[in-house]
């Protein structure tokens, strides 16, 4: 992402480059990979794992989330596609979990792993879960990416003894 961000960044001359690179590239592929199934799947999950690339720093973050998130286990198991997404710098900046801090969580990752990755809109948890899974994502995050940020780590994931089901399966899930 820092060598993308270097070349095409904000004073350089090309930079849309990035995000129009990767829409045709999509587009080639689709078109005449001998691979179409893994084409179609990497399109699919692209779409389920929707980041836009229009807008800083995601034009950059997009394109290393395509090659090492999406096609990497596009064909693969969603366990394992859940988590490569879990530590995406792209889906992580667009959701804003640089703002995801102890004391403070911001549900935005946490909420669109339950309603849109994973459980459905109507699934089987509650709003407590989604502010425990938020809280469990304070733990992990951007410090894998390289986007060292201090902050306060709130390890208690359960509240009030009761144990919920983010902090159990879900979490599990994840890593």
């Amino acid at each position: 992402a820092k060598e993308l961000f270097d070349t095409f960044g904000p004073g350089s001359s090309v930079v849309g480059v990035p995000s129009t690179q990767l829409a045709g590239a999509a587009v080639v592929r689709g078109s005449f990979s001998r691979r179409q199934l893994y084409e179609r799947m990497v399109e699919f999950w692209t779409d389920h794992f929707n980041v836009p690339n229009n807008v800083l720093p995601l034009t950059y973050l997009k394109t290393v989330e395509d090659r090492d998130v999406i096609r990497q286990h596009a064909m693969g198991r969603f366990r394992d596609l859940l988590q490569a997404d879990a530590r995406s710098a792209a889906m992580l900046a667009y959701l804003n979990n640089l703002e995801n801090v102890a004391g403070a969580p911001n549900e935005n990752y946490a909420r669109e792993v339950m309603e849109l990755h994973t459980l459905g809109v109507h699934g089987p948890y509650t709003e407590t879960d989604v502010r425990e899974l938020a809280r469990c994502f304070i733990l992990s995050c951007l410090e894998r990416e390289g986007f060292d940020r201090p902050r306060e780590v709130d390890r208690e994931v359960t509240s009030g003894g009761k144990r919920h089901f983010a902090d159990l399966e879900l979490w599990q899930l994840l890593w």
